[in-house]
């Protein structure tokens, strides 16, 4: 299935927010810890922003 440059977009901001909350759950040894639960909540938010675009973009009727 070909994608559209905003499937392909949606799909990086996934992946991307996936990794920041990775991060903040389970940093690697030697990083700087972060801000704990703040952090937490703003990686939570992220994922959940992007999950909303994907289901935009890839939506029932959409083109892709």
């Amino acid at each position: 299935m070909d994608r559209t440059p905003e499937q392909r977009q949606a799909q990086l901001t996934w992946v991307l927010a996936c990794e920041r909350l990775g991060f903040v759950m389970d940093p690697p040894e030697g990083a700087t810890p972060e801000g704990g639960l703040a952090d937490l909540a703003a990686a939570i938010a992220q994922v959940r922003l992007a999950l909303e675009e994907l289901e935009s973009v890839f939506a029932p009727g959409k083109k892709g």
